[in-house]
């Protein structure tokens, strides 16, 4: 995620091509850290999707490691299902851990869209429930 004049990043692409397997250019200046706000503000999202479905399963008798195995090989499989599948589809040992990362995170994307005058919005109303899960869990 890049932000910056174009010239700019093609003459530091060699550089990130060291340490990142795919770059991509967003436009101006801060618009590569507000494309990794918003990716982190859908992980936390997906993240409260998935330990709900974790939590129904084990109240539905299916047991969450089987779970895990069968969603990862489906078309619900995701990064945040791969995060906490091995934790037994739990976000307690994740939120001691990474809660106040994604906090940081959701709080300055809710600024901005407050800054923008954008609608609150489903994603941005997930990860805020989820943040505070994980505050409870802690």
């Amino acid at each position: 995620m890049a932000g910056g004049e174009t010239e700019v990043v093609e003459r530091c692409r060699p550089v990130f091509d060291t340490y990142a397997g795919h770059v991509v250019h967003l436009g101006d200046l801060g618009a590569g850290q507000v494309a990794k706000l918003l990716n982190n503000l859908l992980f936390t999202a997906n993240l409260a999707t998935a330990a709900t479905t974790f939590d129904l399963g084990r109240g539905l008798g299916v047991d969450p490691t089987r779970l895990g195995e069968v969603i990862a090989h489906g078309s619900g499989n995701s990064v945040a299902l791969g995060t906490i599948a091995p934790l037994g589809g739990s976000l307690q040992q994740l939120a001691i851990y990474a809660a106040e990362l994604l906090r940081k995170d959701v709080g300055l994307v809710t600024d901005l869209a407050v800054r923008a005058e954008a609608p609150k919005g489903v994603v941005l109303t997930t990860a805020e429930t989820t943040l505070a899960l994980m505050d409870k869990l802690r």
